[in-house]
Protein backbone atom coordinates (compact mmCIF):
# COMPACT_ATOMS: atom_id res chain seq x y z
CA UNK A 1 0.00 0.00 0.00
CA UNK A 2 1.29 3.03 -1.21
CA UNK A 3 0.29 6.31 1.27
CA UNK A 4 1.92 9.66 0.47
CA UNK A 5 1.87 12.90 2.45
CA UNK A 6 1.73 15.53 0.14
CA UNK A 7 3.58 19.56 0.41
CA UNK A 8 3.59 22.44 -2.14
CA UNK A 9 6.04 24.39 -1.44
CA UNK A 10 6.21 27.95 -4.23
CA UNK A 11 5.87 31.63 -4.02
CA UNK A 12 5.73 33.87 -6.58
CA UNK A 13 9.15 35.19 -6.03
CA UNK A 14 12.61 33.25 -4.78
CA UNK A 15 11.76 35.57 -1.67
CA UNK A 16 8.58 34.46 -1.01
CA UNK A 17 9.41 30.74 -2.22
CA UNK A 18 12.70 30.78 0.38
CA UNK A 19 9.99 31.97 3.12
CA UNK A 20 8.04 28.71 3.22
CA UNK A 21 11.45 26.43 2.41
CA UNK A 22 12.91 27.25 5.44
CA UNK A 23 10.97 24.81 7.57
CA UNK A 24 11.36 21.78 4.85
CA UNK A 25 14.47 20.13 6.82
CA UNK A 26 12.51 19.73 10.27
CA UNK A 27 9.49 18.84 8.35
CA UNK A 28 11.33 16.19 6.54
CA UNK A 29 12.99 14.69 9.36
CA UNK A 30 9.77 14.44 11.81
CA UNK A 31 7.91 12.78 8.44
CA UNK A 32 10.64 10.13 8.36
CA UNK A 33 10.36 9.67 11.94
CA UNK A 34 6.52 9.35 11.92
CA UNK A 35 6.21 8.09 8.02
CA UNK A 36 8.57 5.75 8.12
CA UNK A 37 9.28 4.75 4.02
CA UNK A 38 9.72 1.21 5.05
CA UNK A 39 6.04 1.46 6.04
CA UNK A 40 4.88 2.17 2.60
CA UNK A 41 5.10 6.33 3.34
CA UNK A 42 6.17 8.89 1.04
CA UNK A 43 6.51 12.61 1.22
CA UNK A 44 5.68 14.07 -1.96
CA UNK A 45 7.13 17.81 -2.36
CA UNK A 46 5.66 19.93 -5.15
CA UNK A 47 8.15 22.91 -5.66
CA UNK A 48 7.96 25.86 -8.06
CA UNK A 49 10.91 26.23 -9.98
CA UNK A 50 12.00 29.62 -7.96
CA UNK A 51 12.13 27.21 -5.10
CA UNK A 52 14.59 24.84 -7.15
CA UNK A 53 16.76 28.11 -8.12
CA UNK A 54 16.92 28.98 -4.75
CA UNK A 55 18.87 27.85 -1.71
CA UNK A 56 16.47 24.86 -0.87
CA UNK A 57 16.30 23.26 -4.36
CA UNK A 58 19.98 21.70 -4.23
CA UNK A 59 18.84 19.99 -1.07
CA UNK A 60 15.42 18.96 -2.37
CA UNK A 61 17.25 17.27 -5.76
CA UNK A 62 19.65 15.11 -3.33
CA UNK A 63 16.92 14.17 -1.12
CA UNK A 64 15.20 12.86 -3.53
CA UNK A 65 17.96 11.83 -5.53
CA UNK A 66 18.60 9.28 -2.54
CA UNK A 67 14.82 8.16 -2.51
CA UNK A 68 14.16 10.56 1.22
CA UNK A 69 11.57 12.31 -0.65
CA UNK A 70 9.49 12.33 -3.93
CA UNK A 71 10.12 15.71 -6.14
CA UNK A 72 8.10 17.25 -8.69
CA UNK A 73 8.88 19.92 -9.80
CA UNK A 74 6.21 22.53 -10.68
CA UNK A 75 5.51 25.74 -12.64
CA UNK A 76 7.43 28.51 -11.94
CA UNK A 77 4.85 30.28 -9.86
CA UNK A 78 0.92 29.98 -9.24
CA UNK A 79 -1.52 32.20 -8.18
CA UNK A 80 -1.40 30.90 -4.19
CA UNK A 81 -4.34 28.58 -4.15
CA UNK A 82 -3.70 27.15 -7.12
CA UNK A 83 -0.24 25.80 -6.07
CA UNK A 84 -2.17 24.93 -3.08
CA UNK A 85 -3.76 22.44 -4.91
CA UNK A 86 -0.54 20.64 -6.12
CA UNK A 87 -1.14 19.22 -3.41
CA UNK A 88 -3.23 16.78 -4.94
CA UNK A 89 -1.39 15.52 -7.66
CA UNK A 90 -0.38 12.36 -6.27
CA UNK A 91 -4.74 11.45 -5.80
CA UNK A 92 -4.30 11.18 -9.49
CA UNK A 93 -1.25 9.21 -9.73
CA UNK A 94 -2.00 4.83 -10.55
CA UNK A 95 0.19 3.27 -8.01
CA UNK A 96 -1.20 5.65 -4.66
CA UNK A 97 -3.86 4.64 -2.17
CA UNK A 98 -3.79 7.44 0.12
CA UNK A 99 -2.83 11.02 -0.49
CA UNK A 100 -3.07 13.72 2.92
CA UNK A 101 -2.19 16.79 1.78
CA UNK A 102 -0.38 18.96 4.88
CA UNK A 103 0.81 22.61 5.27
CA UNK A 104 4.65 22.88 5.82
CA UNK A 105 3.93 25.19 8.27
CA UNK A 106 2.87 22.43 10.54
CA UNK A 107 5.21 19.71 11.59
CA UNK A 108 4.30 16.38 11.48
CA UNK A 109 3.00 15.04 14.84
CA UNK A 110 1.91 11.74 16.13
CA UNK A 111 -1.60 13.03 16.73
CA UNK A 112 -1.31 13.48 12.94
CA UNK A 113 -0.09 9.67 12.51
CA UNK A 114 -3.26 8.18 14.39
CA UNK A 115 -5.51 10.34 13.06
CA UNK A 116 -4.23 8.73 9.06
CA UNK A 117 -4.02 5.32 10.23
CA UNK A 118 -7.88 5.62 11.74
CA UNK A 119 -8.82 7.28 8.46
CA UNK A 120 -6.96 4.46 6.44
CA UNK A 121 -8.80 1.44 8.53
CA UNK A 122 -12.12 3.47 8.29
CA UNK A 123 -12.27 2.91 4.17
CA UNK A 124 -13.45 5.92 3.80
CA UNK A 125 -13.14 8.19 0.65
CA UNK A 126 -12.23 11.79 2.24
CA UNK A 127 -10.50 12.69 5.42
CA UNK A 128 -10.44 16.53 7.21
CA UNK A 129 -8.77 16.64 10.51
CA UNK A 130 -10.88 19.83 12.14
CA UNK A 131 -8.50 20.05 15.30
CA UNK A 132 -9.43 24.02 15.86
CA UNK A 133 -12.90 25.99 16.43
CA UNK A 134 -11.91 27.79 13.31
CA UNK A 135 -11.89 25.26 11.10
CA UNK A 136 -14.62 24.21 8.87
CA UNK A 137 -15.06 21.31 6.15
CA UNK A 138 -12.50 20.28 3.90
CA UNK A 139 -9.11 22.59 5.19
CA UNK A 140 -6.84 22.24 2.17
CA UNK A 141 -3.89 21.44 4.12
CA UNK A 142 -5.14 18.59 6.77
CA UNK A 143 -6.92 16.39 4.32
CA UNK A 144 -6.64 13.02 2.51
CA UNK A 145 -8.31 10.74 0.36
CA UNK A 146 -8.76 7.39 -0.74
CA UNK A 147 -7.30 7.94 -4.19
CA UNK A 148 -8.64 5.32 -6.21
CA UNK A 149 -12.18 5.79 -4.45
CA UNK A 150 -11.73 9.49 -4.82
CA UNK A 151 -11.19 9.38 -8.83
CA UNK A 152 -14.32 7.00 -8.95
CA UNK A 153 -16.59 9.31 -6.85
CA UNK A 154 -15.79 12.60 -8.68
CA UNK A 155 -14.86 11.46 -12.47
CA UNK A 156 -11.51 13.60 -12.13
CA UNK A 157 -8.65 11.97 -13.42
CA UNK A 158 -5.66 14.51 -13.16
CA UNK A 159 -5.56 17.25 -11.37
CA UNK A 160 -6.10 19.76 -14.45
CA UNK A 161 -10.05 17.49 -14.07
CA UNK A 162 -9.60 19.33 -10.48
CA UNK A 163 -8.62 23.31 -11.86
CA UNK A 164 -11.76 23.14 -14.43
CA UNK A 165 -14.05 21.96 -11.87
CA UNK A 166 -12.67 25.07 -10.00
CA UNK A 167 -13.62 27.27 -12.86
CA UNK A 168 -11.98 30.18 -11.65
CA UNK A 169 -9.60 32.88 -12.99
CA UNK A 170 -6.10 33.68 -11.40
CA UNK A 171 -7.38 36.55 -9.48
CA UNK A 172 -10.05 34.33 -7.79
CA UNK A 173 -7.49 30.99 -7.14
CA UNK A 174 -4.99 34.05 -5.67
CA UNK A 175 -7.92 34.39 -2.36
CA UNK A 176 -6.35 32.67 0.29
CA UNK A 177 -8.76 29.59 1.23
CA UNK A 178 -9.88 29.01 -2.29
CA UNK A 179 -8.74 25.96 -2.30
CA UNK A 180 -11.00 24.91 0.53
CA UNK A 181 -13.79 26.20 -1.22
CA UNK A 182 -12.73 23.81 -4.21
CA UNK A 183 -12.12 20.94 -1.69
CA UNK A 184 -16.01 21.64 -0.18
CA UNK A 185 -17.36 21.58 -3.58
Amino acid sequence: MKKVISIAVFGDSAEKAEGYAQYLPAFVRAHLNLFPLEEGWLLRVHASRDVMLGTRGQVLRRWGETGLIGLTVMATSAPLTKGMLWRMAPVFTADVDYVFCRDLDACPMPRDRAACDQFIASEATVHACLDNLAHAGIMGGLSGFHAPAFRTATGFKTLEDLYAFANLNDSVLEQHGTDQNVLNR
